[in-house]
């Protein structure tokens, strides 16, 4: 390796910083653009998503209905207490085999 002296680096005019400067401007607001136009995307195919998820689940209850309708349809052929099974009651809720244990703080 030679031991040659490094030359410093010539001092920039007023008006190359203010290139310099501009051009970094620049590039940040083409980078700028760029995020918005992902950004625009994420949001195009969230809403897209969004919308499938509303037509399944518009068509699940459709399919929901139409199998409590079906169940209680079958209720009223067969008769009530048939089989040891009673008909379910108009309105009442479904009761969870889900247990809930008592919340503590940790």
């Amino acid at each position: 390796m030679s031991s040659a002296p490094i030359a410093p680096a010539p001092k920039l005019t007023a008006i190359q910083l203010i290139e310099q400067e501009l051009s970094g401007f620049i590039q940040q607001r083409e980078q700028a653009i760029a995020n918005v136009h992902a950004v625009d995307g994420a949001i195009q195919g969230a809403q897209r998503l969004l919308a499938k998820l509303k037509q399944a689940a518009a068509e699940a209850e459709a399919e929901t209905k139409k199998a409590a309708a079906s169940i209680d349809a079958a209720f009223a052929r067969s008769g009530p207490g048939e089989a040891g099974v009673e008909p379910p009651v108009a309105g009442a809720e479904a009761k969870s085999n889900v247990v809930e244990f008592p919340k503590t703080e940790l």
